[in-house]
């Protein structure tokens, strides 16, 4: 039997919590690259990185613009960061996830 059936509420309930701010970091991360320009350019400039230096319509190239690429390999560096981290980013997750919701309905 798995090790998490194993373990007591608590524990469970660290573990979803910890999936959550997870979820929402990656969610925030993904954006940032995907979307956004970063502070100082950060995320603009490694774009234009990967487009004047990859051959055009390569994996590169599609992986950056490709969300779901994205949040794959920025929920793998996430969850082998230090939780403190994967904290703040969840909450910045959270705090865009909500924005952009509201951007939506409050501010058409």
């Amino acid at each position: 039997m798995s090790e998490i059936f194993k373990k007591g509420s608590r524990e469970k309930e660290e573990g979803v919590i910890f999936f959550l701010l997870l979820a929402l970091a990656s969610y925030r991360l993904t954006k940032m690259v995907a979307i956004e320009d970063g502070p100082f350019d950060i995320f603009l400039n490694f774009r234009g990185y990967i487009y004047n230096n990859t051959k055009e319509d390569s994996t590169w190239q599609k992986a950056i613009e490709c969300p779901y690429c994205i949040s794959w390999w920025s929920s793998l560096i996430l969850y082998l960061m230090p939780r403190w981290f994967v904290t703040v980013m969840g909450i910045s997750g959270a705090v865009s996830l909500l924005f952009d919701f509201c951007k939506e309905k409050i501010f058409r």
